[in-house]
């Protein structure tokens, strides 16, 4: 049964993916905001 090695590994490319998605968004909207909108850091905190 090579299914739980296929499976981890789509698991870890998946989080992988989501991660990088994640920190790519967040990336970019602080260099959009620094850059482009003079917005408050206040403001832009997550509770």
């Amino acid at each position: 049964m090579n299914v739980q090695p296929n499976y981890r590994l789509g698991f870890v490319l998946a989080l992988l993916i989501g991660i990088g998605a994640i920190a790519g968004i967040v990336h970019y909207q602080q260099v959009a905001n620094r850059y482009i909108f003079p917005i408050d850091k206040d403001t832009l905190s997550i509770t």
